[in-house]
This record gives C-alpha cells, sequence and structure tokens, in this order.
C-alpha cells in the first residue's frame, strides 16, 4: 500500500501547486492601463548601461515573466505613466551629465506595443495591453578629465609629507587626467583624501572640490582644495554609561590610549569591538571636534544596555538525491549574563529525514539542542573562555542514524580583530542506528546493523567514547559590500584557517580503537574590479584551496579505522558543485528489503489489492570517504545590478583512501564546470548553480563483492559493495543517480556528461 499511498501524494502536490497557481491573478488584470514590460534606450554609447539609467528613473519596468503564459500569474506589473516620462527626461538627462555628457538629450519616448489590451462585449477593459518603452538618447560627446591639481590652503604640515600626500593622491584616486569625467568619483576620491589624513593624526582635515567646465573643448578641470590643521593626538576617553558592565572591561575592550596619534581607523575598530560584544542596544564612539584649536582631541563613549537577549528561528530543507530533510531551528542569545560580559548561547532544531526511495516508515526524526557559555576577555584582554555542551541526531551521509553527545571547553587568544587562536579539549559520546541514544550496540536494530557494517566494518565499536584537542589558528580578513556580512558575500581580501586535532579512544575494541590525528586547512583570495567609471564593483574573483589528511596508527588500507563522520568527503553545492552531497568516491548500496502489497491500478484510493506481496531492495547509498582529500575551486562573479547577477565557476578536487594513493593522481582527480545565478536577498545571495562534468567510475554504482578496495590501478578502486542485497538482481538495484542528466545505466554506459542543480543561500567560496 505505500507505493500506491505516495503516488497519490504526488498526485496531490500536483494538483496543489496547479490549483494556487490557478488562483493567481494574471498580470494583465491587475491594472486598468498598459503594463510596461521593459525600457531599453537607444543612441547609448561609451558604455552606458541601460540598467544605470532606469535606476534614476521614476517609471519602472515589470518583472520577468510578464509575458510568459504562466510566470505572468506571479509577477507584479508596472503600469505606464506618461507623465513620470516626462519627468524623467530631466533626471536621465542630470544623470548622464554626471557621467560627463554634458550635451545629452533625451530626444523623446517611444511606446512599442507587444499586446493588445483585450475588452468585453460592453467596451470595459478586460485584460490590460503590454508595451515597451524605447528612450531615444543623443548623448553627444563625452567631457575628459583636463587637469587635476591639490591646493593647500595652509602650511600647517610639512611641505614634504604634502608633496608625498599629493602624488598618493594623484596616482591611486579616482580621478585621472584623459579620463571620462565622473562626478562621484571627485566625490570618492575627495573623501578618501579626507580618510588618509584622519589616518594620519589630522583630525580637521578638510577637502572641498571644484569643478571648471569647459564646454566648448569637452574637457574639465578638478581643483581639490586641501586645510590640514593641526596635527592631533588623542584626548581623555570620557565614557557615558550607566549600566551593569564595569568601566574597566569597556575600557579594556576599547583599547584606546590617551595621548596616542589621531587615528580615525583606530576609532572605528574600538566601536565595532563593543558593538560586535552584542550587549549595548546603542554605542556610539566619536571624536569631540568642536574646537579646531585643540591639539589633544578627546574621544566620547557613549553606551546603553541591550534587552534581556535575542532569539531568532527559521525553517530549511537539505536535499541530497536520496533523502528530504525539512527542519525547523531557533537560537538564543543572552548578553552580560554576570556584569563581566559573558554571553549564554543556545539553540535548538527539529527535523526529519523522509527517504525518497523505500517506505514512509523508514522516517527518522532528527533534532539536537546546545547551550554554551563564552567569557571574553578573560584573565587577560585578549583571551576568551568559552565551554558548551550539545547533543545531535542526525543522519550521516543522509542515510545513516547518527547520536552524538559532545562537551567542549577551550581558550581563543585574539592577536588582533582578524587573527585568532582556538585550543582546547572535548569529549564524545556517539552511537548509530536508532533507539536510546545511549544505548549500547545490542539494541541496534537489523537494518543497522547492516548500515553500521557498511560504514565501519562491523559494530563492534558502537557506541564508542572519544577525547580529542584541537589547535586551530584563523585569519579572517574579508571584505563585503557596505552594509553586508563579508562571511555571507565576501568582496575582497583573504581568509585563512589551520589546524590540528588529536583523538585518543577511551571506549571500544578492534584493531584501530580510532585513534587518528586530523590535520585541514583551508584559503581563500578575493579581489574585485571596478568599474570603468571607479564607483561600483561589478565583478569579483574568488579562489579556494583546501586539504585535510587523516593518518592513522592502524595502516593503509584501514579506512575503518577512522571514525564515519571524521571522514573526508567531497561533493556538494560548497565544494564539488558537478557532485551531490558527499557523491565523489566509492559507495557502497545497503538493502533494507521490504514487503511490499502490489496493486492493481493507477492511483490511490483506485488502486486494488492483488493479495500479492513482493519483496522490495528498498537500497539506500552511503559513500565511503577517504582519508585524504584536496580541492581547488575558482570563481568570476559578475554583478549586473545592485539585486541580481552571473557567475562561472570551475571545481578541480581529489579524494583518496591513503596518501599513497595519490601517486595515481591522474586516476583520482575529479573536476566540474558551471555557472550560476545570483539574487540578493535581505539573508543574503541566494544562488542557483548548474554544474557539468564527466562521468567517472564511481557512477557506475557498486560490485557484488571486492568493490572499494585494492589500488587505484584497478576498476574496482572506485566502486563500493553492496550489503543485504543477496536476494535481489543487479535490474532490481538502482545506481545512485548522479545528477540531472543520468539516472542509473543508459543501456551499460553512462552519459558522457552529467549535470547537476544546486540552490543555495550564500556564496560557496
Amino acid at each position: 500500500m505505500a507505493a500506491p499511498v505516495r503516488r497519490a501524494c504526488h498526485l496531490l502536490l500536483l494538483l496543489l501547486c496547479c490549483v494556487s497557481l490557478a488562483a493567481c491573478v494574471s498580470a494583465r488584470r491587475k491594472v486598468d492601463g498598459d503594463i510596461v514590460s521593459s525600457v531599453r534606450f537607444e543612441g547609448r554609447q561609451g558604455g552606458v548601461q541601460g540598467v544605470q539609467i532606469r535606476s534614476v528613473m521614476a517609471q519602472k519596468q515589470s518583472g520577468f515573466g510578464v509575458r510568459a503564459p504562466v510566470l505572468r500569474r506571479l509577477v507584479q506589473p508596472v503600469e505606464l505613466d506618461t507623465d513620470l516620462l516626462d519627468d524623467d527626461v530631466a533626471r536621465v538627462e542630470t544623470w548622464l551629465a554626471h557621467q560627463g555628457w554634458f550635451d545629452a538629450r533625451v530626444m523623446g519616448w517611444r511606446i512599442e506595443r507587444r499586446r493588445e489590451p483585450k475588452l468585453r462585449r460592453d467596451g470595459s477593459l478586460r485584460s490590460a495591453g503590454i508595451v515597451e518603452v524605447v528612450g531615444m538618447l543623443d548623448q553627444g560627446r563625452v567631457s575628459r578629465v583636463r587637469k587635476v591639481e591639490v591646493i593647500w590652503e595652509d602650511d600647517l604640515a610639512d611641505r614634504f609629507w604634502r608633496s608625498a600626500q599629493e602624488g598618493t593622491m594623484l596616482r591611486e584616486g579616482y580621478v585621472k587626467e584623459g579620463q571620462p569625467f565622473v562626478l562621484s568619483s571627485v566625490d570618492y576620491t575627495k573623501e578618501i583624501f579626507r580618510r588618509n589624513m584622519l589616518n594620519l593624526g589630522y583630525a580637521y582635515a578638510r577637502v572641498d572640490a571644484e569643478i571648471e567646465v569647459w564646454p566648448d573643448e569637452h574637457e574639465v578641470d578638478v581643483r581639490f582644495r586641501v586645510q590640514t590643521g593641526p596635527r592631533s593626538t588623542r584626548g581623555e576617553i570620557a565614557i557615558h554609561y550607566d549600566g551593569r558592565v564595569r568601566e574597566d572591561d569597556i575600557r579594556a575592550v576599547l583599547d584606546l590610549t590617551q595621548t596616542s596619534n589621531y587615528q580615525i581607523m583606530q576609532i572605528n575598530r574600538a566601536r565595532d569591538r563593543l558593538i560586535g560584544l552584542g550587549t549595548f542596544s546603542m554605542v556610539r564612539v566619536e571624536p569631540d571636534l568642536s574646537d579646531p584649536e585643540r591639539t589633544e582631541v578627546p574621544v566620547d563613549v557613549s553606551l546603553s544596555d541591550g534587552r534581556w537577549g535575542t532569539a531568532r528561528g527559521g525553517v530549511g530543507m537539505v536535499y541530497n538525491g536520496v533523502t528530504i530533510t525539512p527542519r525547523v531551528s531557533t537560537s538564543l542569545r543572552h548578553a552580560n549574563i554576570d556584569g563581566r560580559l559573558a554571553r549564554f548561547e543556545g539553540g535548538a532544531s527539529l527535523g526529519a529525514g523522509i527517504p525518497l526511495v523505500g517506505t514512509w516508515v523508514s522516517t527518522r526524526m532528527l533534532g539536537g539542542v546546545n547551550a554554551g557559555v563564552i567569557r571574553p576577555r578573560a584573565f587577560h584582554p585578549k583571551l576568551d573562555v568559552n565551554a558548551e555542551a550539545s547533543f545531535r541526531r542526525e543522519l550521516l551521509a543522509g542515510q545513516l542514524l547518527f547520536a552524538r553527545t559532545r562537551f567542549l571547553t577551550g581558550l581563543s587568544w585574539r592577536f588582533n580583530e582578524h587573527v585568532v587562536l582556538n585550543v582546547g579539549p572535548s569529549l564524545e559520546f556517539n552511537r548509530l542506528g536508532a533507539g536510546n541514544p545511549f544505548g549500547g550496540a545490542g539494541s541496534l536494530s537489523d537494518d543497522d546493523k547492516l548500515l553500521a557494517a557498511a560504514t565501519f566494518g562491523d559494530s563492534r565499536r558502537n557506541p564508542f567514547l572519544l577525547a580529542l584537542a584541537e589547535a586551530r589558528l584563523s585569519v579572517d580578513w574579508r571584505k563585503g559590500a557596505d552594509g553586508q556580512d563579508a562571511s555571507v558575500d565576501p568582496r575582497g581580501g583573504y581568509y585563512y584557517v589551520a589546524g590540528v586535532r588529536q583523538a585518543v579512544p577511551l571506549s571500544g575494541s578492534g584493531p584501530a580503537s580510532f585513534r587518528f590525528t586530523d590535520l585541514y586547512g583551508e584559503a581563500r583570495l578575493y579581489r574585485s574590479v571596478l568599474s570603468p567609471d571607479r564607483t561600483r564593483v561589478p565583478i569579483t574573483f574568488a579562489l579556494r584551496m583546501r586539504g585535510k589528511w587523516l593518518p592513522s596508527l592502524a595502516g593503509r588500507d584501514l579506512l575503518s579505522a577512522i571514525p564515519y563522520a571524521e571522514r573526508a568527503f567531497l561533493g556538494g553545492s560548497l565544494d564539488m558543485r558537478g557532485f551531490r552531497i558527499n557523491q565523489v568516491g566509492a559507495y557502497d548500496t545497503v538493502c533494507l528489503a521490504r514487503e511490499e502489497q502490489i496493486t492493481r491500478g493507477l492511483i490511490w484510493p483506485f488502486a486494488q489489492q492483488t493479495g500479492v506481496s513482493r519483496l522490495r531492495p528498498n537500497p539506500t547509498y552511503l559513500p565511503r570517504g577517504g582519508r585524504v582529500s584536496g580541492l581547488i575551486s575558482g570563481e568570476v562573479r559578475w554583478r549586473t545590478t545592485q539585486s541580481w547577477g552571473l557567475a562561472a565557476f570551475g571545481d578541480v578536487g581529489v579524494l583518496a583512501a591513503s596518501i599513497e594513493d595519490l601517486q595515481y593522481f591522474d586516476r583520482m582527480v575529479r573536476w566540474d564546470v558551471g555557472i550560476g545565478y545570483r539574487q540578493s536577498t535581505p539573508v543574503g545571495p541566494v544562488r542557483i548553480d548548474l554544474a557539468f562534468r564527466p562521468s567517472y567510475p564511481e557512477d557506475m554504482g557498486p560490485m557484488r563483492t571486492g568493490g572499494g578496495g585494492g589500488c587505484p590501478r584497478e576498476p574496482g578502486y572506485f566502486q563500493g559493495s553492496t550489503f543485504g542485497c543477496e536476494p535481489f538482481s543487479d535490474a532490481q538495484l538502482n545506481r545512485r543517480i548522479p545528477g540531472l542528466g543520468a539516472s542509473g545505466r543508459f543501456g551499460g554506459r553512462l552519459p558522457p556528461v552529467i549535470l547537476n542543480l544546486s540552490i543555495a543561500i550564500g556564496e560557496a567560496i
């Protein structure tokens, strides 16, 4: 009965989607006039993009799909307003003048009809017409910068220092002689020039710009008038605060000393450190510049206590090709619980692992809870202490039920805001299978014993207790767009992390006893390219290198000496995007056999019972992983607008059972290339990637015996084995679907190219 019910659920879901879509009103019935499908311009030149011009217009265009039969029910139409177009003439001409096109004129607007309006019999409008607005431009000739000069209004700064600053500005500024004039470039150069002087001790520095236009010659002269004022130092640090946090702790976080050279960058960093504590609802750290004759500049710090805590919640779903895992999660953060900046962080999640093959009774309830305390700047301004306890019940590789209870404590030494060293021990209690998370191996079901045999070779070391010690050094100097999290959408800078973990088993048996060392490292580099007018960052280059090595005392061929959750894996939307989650390398097929009633008919409830049952293999797939992995990924992101953009990427990786297997690198290497779409949202960029890759031996599926071992020169090295599948023929065992372009074997062969689609939030690199 399970299969007909499952087909009925699929049909019901499709029916609900169709009903929901039919309930949506067509875009052509939402307005009374004509709908603007798009706005484009004729006569553009000099790199001026239509999307830039449209951004300053009051008349907008409708979203994508307004003319598509199905999508037009989901988009919001924009009605044509000729009065707005008349006002947009001045807006467009002003914007073009700011880009150096002083002679630019909008010659008029042309309305091109794409769909005729439909009328009812009584003459009323039934559905709106669709038009395209075409702007006719005559940009003329662009004006270029003829001369850039700096005029110093006072002589308080040293003459040689002024000459050096002037040369730096002329060399690195946005305004260049001979380049097209852009008003925003003048503003950026002026602000950068002022910022440089504020960071060099001139708190009262002032920079003004004068622009002289020569219309007949189409040339522009730009003059920067600079007033440095006296060289300054930091004066008294005054704290205005009436709360629980001690003033000594606040001053330790500020790390600002009196009589030091005035630097606005250090003041801004002190403000960011206070905000990062999450303790205060209002933070103001500002210099007092009321007296321009004063060389010692006081700094005023104003603080207000925040609320008792912050609670957040969300929903999500993970799809790995064989399992769908919906989840709801929540987190709680309570700052300053002891008056010494300590904070509590906790969270909980609840979900379900729903298999796409087999029966609904195989669904597993998942979840977890964690609670921890962080005491920043304990015993020393740069030392943080943390302790955490957590319980997690998840599916390893989306298939094997796994419970982990963990206790950890650690120390963090902050060399500065970007460089952190973390050290500390942890204790983990791990158990495979369903039942009591703290029970023994005897409580494993028959299915769980098969899964344990596939992942560990046997079930003798289930459960097991590990003590681990870890040291990790991280350097995070990533830069994001204004107002955005650099870790979600980095635009520049770099990120490095390297660490070592040593595991010591406290329980369990077997030849290896899970004693291993984990060496890992990662490096990420980002570089952005400015637009020709140097006002936007349309292109970002990203490069990532990552490696992991798990040396073990057990010898070369014992992959089972490494706990399954600690092994190296590759594949998924965050590394090898041409593969699904953990898909790189050999995988095993485990048959969790189920009796199923055979029915006659298309769908339930119209299907009829035949009274005959059959044994279905109900296969699940477990990747083996490895002890060595390496990955190099590159990506180019092009932002066409502030809201969306495109990307091209490539990934190259290798996964091996031992370090010795890397001598066959040409057989071990895997690669993919692809294109992607990015859509900005309040929580980060939504990423849709379509990857292409060749087929590999592991895509052929497991072997009946002897798979997944030996030498990489042997065909069976990249193919796993089967467990519990003896009653079934090869035709009954579906191969794991490798991507959109392959569903098992094609006449005994694999397709030459396999496609994989991934959707996620946040950049992969």
